[in-house]
C-alpha cells in the first residue's frame, strides 16, 4: 500500500485502523434508511426549492458597469446583478402591495364612519388588526425604496456636478484651442508679411481668454442674458481652426480681426448683464478700429440691398455714444431690424426653399407658416463654406446675438447702453461673415 496519508473532508488524517473499519463496514453493506439525501449542484438562494437559472444579453457598456462595481465590491458579476434585480423586484413587489393596503385602509376608514356610534369591541379589534397590517406593508414599501433610491441620490447628486461643470469646461477647451490656433495662425509663412493687425489679433485672443475665464464662475447667471458664450467661443475657435487659402488673401487678417471683435463683445456684453466688472481694454470694440476696407464692403453690400441698412447700424452707434433714458432700447430695436431686414433681402425665399427641399434640409428650419427662418437664411447664404462647423458657428452666433438684442429690447427696466454698445461689433461680425463672402 502506498505511504500516502489519506484525510477525511474535514482534515482529519485516517489510521490504519480507520481504514480497516471503514473497510469492514462496506464489507457488511450499508444502511440506506441512515444515508442522508445530498442535493445536487449549487445551493439554493433564499428558499428551500431549487433557484432558477435566468440568462439575459446586455448592451456592452452595461456590461463593463457590472464588471467594475463587481471589482470595486470584490465580488461577482452574477452577486451584483442579483442585487440589482432583488431591489427592484421586491420594491416593485412591496409598491403593489402598498397601493393594496392604501385602497384596504381608505375602505376600512370609509366602513368605519358609516357605521353606528355603538361600535362593539371585536368591530374595532378587526379594524384595528387591518390597519397594523395595512400600515407594516406601507412600512416595507418605504424602506426598500428608501433602500434603492440612496444609491441614486448620490449618483444625482454627482451628475449635477458634473452638469454645472461640463459648461465650464467646454468653455475653457474652446478658449484655450483658440488661442493656440492663433499663434499657428500668425506665424504661417503666406501671412507673416501681410497682417497688419498682428498686436491688435494678439491683444484681442488674450482679451478674449481673459474675459472668459472671467466669466466662468458665473457662467449658469450669463445664460439669463441669453448670450450663450461657450457657443460664440466655439465660434471664434472654428474661425481660427477653419480658415484657408480660399479667402483673400488681403482680407484675411481682417476677417479674422472682425469676427475677435465680434466675440469679445459678446463675452463682455455678458458680463454686463450680469453686473460683472471685468477689466478689459474696450479701445478695441471702437468703432474707429473696425478694419475700414473690409468694413467699406460690408457697407456697400448693404447699401445695395437697402439704402437705409447702413443708417441704421450707423444710428446705433450713434445711440450708444450719447446715452438717454431710452438709449440702449432705441439702439438694440435698430440692431434687430438691421439683421432681420439684411438677411431677408439678401435671400430669396422661392430660390432659398427650392434649396431647402433639395438639399433634404430639416423641417425644424421653417416656420410654422412655412416660411424660412433667421438660421436657414444664414446657412443658405454661407452655403459654399467647406467648414460645415464654421456654418454652425455662424447660425449660433448669430441667433444669440439676436436673442441679447431682443432681451434688451423688450426688458421692462432700463439697461446700460454699455450692453448694447458692446454687441455693435457682433453685429457687425455677423454681416461682414454673411454678407461680405
Amino acid at each position: 500500500m502506498s505511504n500516502r496519508s489519506l484525510k477525511t473532508k474535514a482534515g482529519h488524517t485516517l489510521t490504519a485502523t480507520d481504514l480497516e473499519a471503514l473497510s469492514a463496514e462496506a464489507e457488511a453493506g450499508y444502511d440506506l434508511e441512515r444515508a442522508e439525501r445530498r442535493p445536487v449542484g449549487r445551493p439554493p438562494l433564499g428558499s428551500a426549492r431549487p433557484s432558477p437559472r435566468v440568462n439575459v444579453r446586455l448592451d456592452p457598456l452595461v456590461y463593463d458597469a457590472l464588471r467594475t462595481q463587481a471589482a470595486s465590491n470584490a465580488t461577482t458579476i452574477s452577486a451584483v446583478a442579483r442585487n440589482l434585480l432583488d431591489s427592484s423586484a421586491l420594491a416593485t413587489s412591496n409598491l403593489d402591495a402598498a397601493v393594496q393596503a392604501l385602497a384596504h385602509t381608505d375602505s376600512l376608514v370609509r366602513s368605519l364612519s358609516l357605521r353606528s356610534p355603538s361600535l362593539s369591541s371585536a368591530d374595532v379589534s378587526r379594524w384595528l388588526l387591518d390597519m397594523n397590517s395595512a400600515f407594516a406593508t406601507a412600512q416595507r414599501f418605504t424602506l426598500d425604496l428608501e433602500r434603492v433610491s440612496a444609491p441614486l441620490a448620490d449618483v444625482l447628486r454627482r451628475a449635477d456636478q458634473m452638469a454645472a461643470l461640463l459648461p465650464k469646461l467646454e468653455l475653457l477647451d474652446h478658449v484655450a484651442a483658440a488661442r493656440v490656433a492663433m499663434d499657428r495662425w500668425l506665424t504661417t509663412p503666406m501671412l507673416a508679411s501681410i497682417t497688419p493687425h498682428e498686436s491688435d489679433l494678439r491683444n484681442l485672443a488674450d482679451a478674449i481668454a481673459s474675459s472668459s475665464q472671467s466669466l466662468l464662475s458665473v457662467l449658469a447667471d450669463v445664460s439669463s442674458a441669453r448670450t450663450d458664450v461657450r457657443d460664440v467661443a466655439f465660434g471664434w475657435r472654428q474661425l481660427l481652426e477653419g480658415e484657408g487659402p480660399e479667402v483673400s488673401r488681403a482680407l484675411l487678417s481682417e476677417r479674422v480681426f472682425v469676427g475677435g471683435r465680434g466675440v469679445l463683445g459678446v463675452n463682455l456684453a455678458a458680463a454686463a448683464s450680469a453686473g460683472i466688472d471685468l477689466d478689459n481694454d474696450e479701445d478695441l470694440l471702437d468703432e474707429k478700429h473696425a478694419p475700414s476696407q473690409l468694413r467699406g464692403l460690408v457697407l456697400d453690400r448693404l447699401r445695395e440691398l437697402d439704402e437705409t441698412l447702413p443708417v441704421r447700424l450707423e444710428g446705433a452707434w450713434e445711440r450708444v455714444t450719447r446715452p438717454g433714458p431710452d438709449a440702449a432700447s432705441q439702439a438694440a430695436s435698430s440692431l434687430v431690424e438691421l439683421l432681420d431686414w439684411s438677411l431677408k433681402r439678401a435671400t430669396n425665399d422661392d430660390e432659398l426653399l427650392v434649396w431647402h427641399k433639395m438639399n433634404q434640409r430639416p423641417s425644424s428650419e421653417l416656420d410654422h407658416g412655412g416660411r424660412p427662418t433667421r438660421s436657414l437664411r444664414v446657412r443658405y447664404l454661407c452655403r459654399n463654406e467647406p467648414s460645415g462647423d464654421l456654418i454652425d458657428a455662424f447660425v449660433r452666433i448669430t441667433t444669440e446675438t439676436y436673442g441679447s438684442l431682443q432681451g434688451v429690447k423688450h426688458k421692462p427696466r432700463v439697461v446700460d447702453p454699455i450692453v448694447v454698445r458692446r454687441l455693435i461689433p457682433a453685429v457687425e461680425a455677423v454681416l461682414t461673415f454673411v454678407l461680405a463672402r
